[in-house]
C-alpha cells in the first residue's frame, strides 16, 4: 500500500520546482513546466495552498500575459487546462481574450 504522505511530498516538491521552472529565463524550459503545471493543475487542492502561495491557474495566466517569448505565451494558451475541468470565468476569460492582440500572430491565430 502506498503512502499517502509521501505521495502528497513527492507532488509538493514536483509542484514547487515546476512552478520555478515556469518562470525560467530559458524558454524551452519553461514550456516544458508549463505543459506538466498544465496536467497537474485539475489535481491541484487550492485550500491545502499555503497563506499567498500562487496557484498553477494564476502561474498559467501569468506566463500567458507577461512572458517575453511568444512560444511560452503559445504553451500557456495550447495547454490551458479544458473548460469542463476549469470554465471560463470572469478570472480567466480576459486573459485569454488579450491574447487576440499579441504581437506574435500565431499566438493571436490560437485564441
Amino acid at each position: 500500500m502506498a503512502n499517502p504522505t509521501a505521495s502528497e511530498d513527492l507532488y509538493s516538491s514536483l509542484r514547487s520546482s515546476l512552478m520555478e521552472r515556469a518562470r525560467d529565463k530559458e524558454s524551452t524550459i519553461s514550456n516544458r513546466a508549463i505543459v506538466a503545471l498544465s496536467k497537474l493543475a485539475g489535481s491541484e487542492d487550492v485550500i491545502k495552498l499555503e497563506e499567498g502561495e500562487q496557484t498553477i491557474m494564476d502561474m498559467l495566466i501569468d506566463c500567458l500575459t507577461y512572458d517575453a517569448a511568444p512560444d511560452v505565451r503559445r504553451s500557456a494558451l495550447l495547454t490551458f487546462p479544458l473548460p469542463l475541468t476549469f470554465p471560463l470565468t470572469p478570472a480567466t476569460l480576459p486573459p485569454i481574450l488579450a491574447r487576440t492582440r499579441d504581437t506574435d500572430p500565431v499566438v493571436r491565430k490560437l485564441v
